[in-house]
């Protein structure tokens, strides 16, 4: 049972880690637009090529059934990493609509979630609507815009998806069980 409760206390400090960089990388893309967008190419770039580092010296490690996977994907992370710190452009416009996606499916499931609330009339159940439904329309404007505006609806996406997250957690985590369970219970 310790086991269990350490495992979702774990869980827990995960989303509150999560929701600060969230909210901390929105202010940056918000002050400084320009210079993240390039900032976030040459990261990710780099980033793949040390996950490729890392799946060709695991290629040599594993025993060969595994190893051919590895090889495979380390080829195509190689490539990617340097596809994105050649054409960060282009790597830009894909990001655009990535990063949107992410929010209108992470929003998506809090929508989900504030539902649930209502139906099991918990109160605060239109603040969790709100601010999810508030995230998509702005994950949908990310996905649709051009990158010179894009960093700035991002940013200001992630701030709200950032105190969004952080009021799940702190507020309404333990009420969505709680619906959940009653609305279960009752059919």
């Amino acid at each position: 049972m310790e086991e269990v409760k350490s495992i979702f206390k774990r869980a827990k400090w995960d989303s509150i880690i999560t929701a600060l960089l969230t909210i901390v990388v929105g202010i940056l893309c918000v002050a400084m637009p320009n210079e993240s967008g390039d900032a976030l190419c040459i990261v990710f770039g780099v980033s793949l090529l040390a996950i490729s580092v890392g799946m060709f010296i695991r290629y040599f490690a594993y025993d060969r059934l595994f190893g051919e996977h590895l090889l495979i994907l380390s080829i195509v992370t190689v490539a990617l990493g340097i596809f994105c710190l050649v054409y960060p452009d282009t790597v830009q416009g894909i990001m655009t609509v990535l990063f949107g996606l992410f929010i209108v499916i992470d929003s998506a499931s809090s929508l989900s979630d504030s539902v649930y609330c209502a139906k099991a009339d918990v109160k605060g159940w239109l603040l969790l609507f709100l601010l999810s439904l508030l995230t998509i329309i702005l994950g949908v404007a990310v996905m649709f815009s051009t990158f010179d505006t894009v960093v700035v609806f991002a940013g200001c996406s992630l701030i709200v998806e950032g105190v969004r997250r952080l009021v799940v957690t702190f507020v309404f985590n333990k009420r969505i069980k709680e619906a959940k369970k009653s609305l279960k219970e009752l059919m």
